[in-house]
């Protein structure tokens, strides 16, 4: 089966619908983490979940090996989760970190805007909007706006 072109996947809209949905905890700084009133994500490691779940998702992965939390993980250091792109090609982004492509960071900056996150930085990637506490809601509403931003199944009109 092939991409659609210019419209979401199912597998982009069910990720979309998850960050719309309130039902899970945002998280900052890691894919997704314990703390004592639950697990919380990053939006990318809301992404993670769901494609590890699915039916032709990556099947040698431990579903708990995204969770960086200890003193010694590389990722410590890093705003940005570093993600196979094993674990991402099903959700078609341009890159692992959910780049926005170089070309649509000020228009994806606006979008983002109007969905009501108010910083001016023209971040480079979704995992850096996330960390700079947009919302889940803020971020799949400026992807909505601006998908060709985010997905590589996407052009510009």
């Amino acid at each position: 089966m092939s991409t659609p072109l210019n419209q979401f996947t199912p597998d982009q809209e069910a990720w979309l619908q998850l960050l719309e949905s309130g039902k899970h905890k945002q998280g900052r700084l890691r894919l997704k983490q314990s703390k004592g009133e639950g697990v919380c994500y990053c939006c990318l490691g809301l992404a993670c979940e769901f494609v590890l779940k699915l039916p032709n998702g990556p099947s040698v992965v431990n579903p708990d090996s995204f969770e960086f939390t200890g003193p010694l993980n590389r990722f410590e250091q890093s705003v940005l989760p570093y993600i196979d792109d094993e674990y991402t090609a099903p959700m078609e982004f341009y890159g692992a970190a959910g780049d926005i492509a170089p070309e649509f960071r000020e228009g994806f900056s606006d979008a983002m805007r109007k969905a009501g996150f108010l910083h001016v930085n023209l971040w480079s990637s979704l995992a850096e909007y996330n960390d700079h506490e947009a919302t889940f809601a803020q971020i799949a509403a400026a992807i909505r706006a601006m998908p060709w931003a985010v997905f590589k199944n996407f052009k510009a009109p």
